[in-house]
């Protein structure tokens, strides 16, 4: 068992800071939400866009990483991940943010399709 940690204790350290931001920007788009003037049920519709999202990235990462490799898949999705995070303060309508979350809940999945593709 400390064998393993000691191989991979950086890739779960990376997977807890990410899962600790995740969070922190589930209650930022809330509170943000709230400012915006959006309603109850908006901010309903965005937060379940992340798991539309997270449900069809489970499905279709593998396929990508099976196509182009988990290294490619990894920096692209990842990319995309910081443009979706650094565009909701850019629009401010209920709509973007449900594409956007949707955007991120698929490009979550990729930590832990390669994370485990890393592992193995």
């Amino acid at each position: 068992m400390v064998q393993v940690l000691t191989k991979v204790w950086a890739l779960l350290l990376g997977i807890v800071l990410i899962m600790l931001g995740n969070g922190m920007h589930f209650t930022l788009i809330g509170l943000r939400g709230g400012i915006e003037g959006f309603s109850s049920a908006e901010l309903a519709i965005i937060t379940s866009g992340y798991y539309v999202g997270f449900l069809s990235g489970a499905r279709f990462t593998p396929l990508l990483i099976r196509r182009v490799g988990h290294v490619r898949v990894f920096a692209a999705l990842g990319s995309f991940m910081s443009a979706g995070l650094i565009s909701f303060p850019l629009m401010t309508d209920p709509w973007a943010w449900t594409l956007i979350r949707v955007l991120l809940g698929f490009l979550y999945v990729r930590h832990l399709c390669c994370g485990r593709k890393l592992v193995e």
